[in-house]
């Protein structure tokens, strides 16, 4: 009987150490959700930070925002008035002891001189400068402030890349060059554009790759380009300049009243915000704007209907908003641009883009393009089922809506067209469209 009593206080104590262990792993993995669930602390902690690094970003922009109202108000200094601000200024770097650099300063020249920093002036004057003429060994490592004054046609790392390393930061720009500014793939010219005087783009014609893969940080000064009504050429401008972080000023392109070509001027870069709506309203000449502002991750917001209002030249819209993150698009954008033709990757990668305006289109009935207009705009959830009803010449819809899942609704039946039609995966991926059993297996 005493041994049985033992037993069943001996299971008694088995279960409640059980029932404890139960409990304690109930408890822990209580505390552990309270810690790392989703509504845990560490979450909590998380949401917390990334809240407040965005409200800090959006103060941070809302300031810049305000400077860049008040730089408006602030033309360039007159250099006339100030004959120090003539003078080209920029800081170079040597690597090592009895390193020569060279400078890419070419074509005609008058009076020209160069203070290579280290006690060394050259008195060049006047005279036609060769590839690699003009170069200056310094004997010891260090930086060096450059300065220039004269005339010269070019200063151009594009056509004449040796040494485009060396050049690490502009100082002052000065009038010095007459033709062409370039720093293309200069990867050491860091910190911020500075801005120019009264006459610094008076002459120039082309500034075409001017910082293009450079690593120029903060805001473009908003009249870097006064003056410049020679200007012709500003393709690949700042392509690839991630690290400018900058707003668009609306008055970059005012006075580039003789511009043609601008295509790829922002690709790849750090520019962000909204693009100001009458950005382009001087620049009636423009004849290609091929990818502008491909691959902008910043360029948010929506795309005002008058962007290209007076831009009547322009016949391809090919990649202009590629890989942005627009989230809305007025219907009027493409309506005064009817000689336009070519519309392929117009959206392609626009991941926040959710609805397309009823008439985008109407207005272009020379178009013949629409290949990849659309491709992996991935929360894109309806279309106008008339989209391109206007457009009777289209011999392109290739990978138009490719991987447009969330596409509802009802699509126009385009390859029912009679005309002969590329169609090839217009719809792939589409799936969710009411009538995507009646589209042709090549055309998803």
């Amino acid at each position: 009987m005493l041994y049985d009593r033992k037993e069943k206080n001996r299971g008694i104590t088995l279960i409640a150490l059980i029932v404890t262990i139960i409990v304690l792993i109930i408890l822990a993995g209580v505390s552990i959700g309270m810690i790392v669930g989703n509504e845990g602390i560490v979450t909590q902690a998380q949401t917390a930070k990334k809240e407040t690094e965005e409200s800090a970003r959006v103060e941070e922009d809302e300031i810049e925002k305000l400077n860049l109202e008040i730089a408006y108000q602030q033309l360039p200094k007159d250099d006339d008035l100030d004959t120090s601000l003539k003078t080209f200024i920029a800081l170079y770097q040597t690597t090592q002891d009895n390193q020569t650099i060279v400078f890419p300063l070419y074509g005609e020249s008058t009076n020209l001189a160069i203070d290579f920093g280290d006690g060394t002036v050259e008195q060049i004057g006047t005279k036609y400068l060769g590839k690699d003429e003009i170069k200056h060994t310094y004997e010891k490592m260090g930086k060096y402030e450059v300065k220039i004054t004269g005339n010269c046609s070019q200063i151009n790392y594009f056509s004449y890349p040796t040494d485009k390393d060396k050049i690490i930061q502009l100082i002052q720009w000065g009038t010095v060059f007459t033709g062409t500014i370039n720093f293309t793939d200069c990867e050491n010219l860091t910190g911020n554009i500075p801005s120019p005087s009264t006459n610094t783009m008076k002459t120039i014609n082309n500034v075409s790759r001017i910082f293009k893969n450079t690593n120029v940080t903060g805001q473009i000064p908003p009249y870097l380009f006064y003056g410049g009504t020679q200007i012709t050429l500003a393709y690949e401008a700042f392509m690839g300049c991630e690290n400018l972080n900058s707003f668009l000023p609306k008055t970059l392109l005012k006075d580039l009243i003789n511009l043609e070509q601008i295509h790829d001027m922002f690709s790849d870069s750090g520019i962000k915000g909204e693009i100001p709506e009458d950005f382009f309203a001087n620049n009636i000449k423009l004849n290609r704007v091929d990818y502008i502002f491909s691959n902008c991750k910043g360029i948010t917001g929506k795309i005002a209907g008058n962007l290209f209002d007076y831009n009547l030249e322009l016949t391809s819209f090919r990649g202009v908003f590629r890989g942005c993150n627009i989230t809305e698009v007025d219907s009027y954008l493409f309506s005064k641009n009817t000689n336009a033709t070519d519309f392929v990757n117009v959206f392609r990668e626009c991941a926040e883009l959710q609805s397309i305006p009823e008439g985008l289109f109407s207005e272009n009935e020379e178009a013949e393009l629409f290949n990849d207009c659309f491709r992996d705009c991935i929360s894109l959830k309806s279309i106008p089922e008339s989209l391109f009803s206007h457009n009777v010449k289209v011999t392109n819809f290739t990978e138009t809506f490719y991987n447009c899942g969330e596409l509802e609704g009802s699509i126009e039946p385009l390859w029912q067209r009679t005309e002969e039609i590329i169609g090839t995966d217009c719809f792939y991926g589409c799936n969710k469209l009411m009538n995507y059993n009646e589209i042709p297996e090549e055309w998803k």
